[in-house]
């Protein structure tokens, strides 16, 4: 009968640690509706401790500080077409950290340049910002993009 109770209560503690362990794993969500543009988005409630994203590619690698913020943070691509591996790491003690998620993302961006157009986390800037509302006043009768370029550094040269 303590065989059987001992086996019971072993199995009850493996289950709830793998449901603690399923747990921590859910909370980290990819956002794979930029793919196409070259950008990740990443969900994760970093909390108080120290959290970093590493983006992989072909034996190349970027590592980003992740914050504890609501909203979703955004990450570029920047290896090129392919499979990447996204992790999620957590500072343990000094500079040492551990996984916490892995996941694997493709992308098959068509203009290998619109990576670098896009906002992300430390590049940020949306469609009100000042900057990016004077640039469309500044550029609106030019016809091309080589045009709006011509008209903001001659400009830039008289300030």
């Amino acid at each position: 009968m303590r065989k059987i109770a001992s086996l019971i209560l072993v199995l009850v503690l493996l289950l709830s640690s793998n449901i603690a362990m399923a747990e921590a794993v859910t909370t980290t969500v990819i956002d794979r509706t930029k793919l196409s543009n070259g950008v990740l988005g990443i969900n994760y409630e970093a909390g108080e401790k120290k959290t970093k994203l590493m983006i992989e590619k072909d034996g190349q690698k970027y590592i980003y500080d992740v914050y504890s913020v609501k909203e979703t943070q955004r990450f570029p691509l920047q290896l090129g077409n392919g499979e990447y591996t996204v992790s999620i790491l957590e500072n343990t003690v000094d500079n040492k950290y551990r996984f916490v998620s892995k996941d694997s993302v493709r992308v098959n961006v068509e203009n290998e340049h619109q990576v670098y157009l896009n906002s992300v986390q430390n590049i940020n800037w949306n469609e009100e910002m000042e900057a990016i509302k004077k640039a469309r006043e500044l550029t609106k009768k030019a016809k091309s993009d080589e045009e709006k370029i011509k008209i903001i550094y001659d400009i830039s040269l008289t300030m």
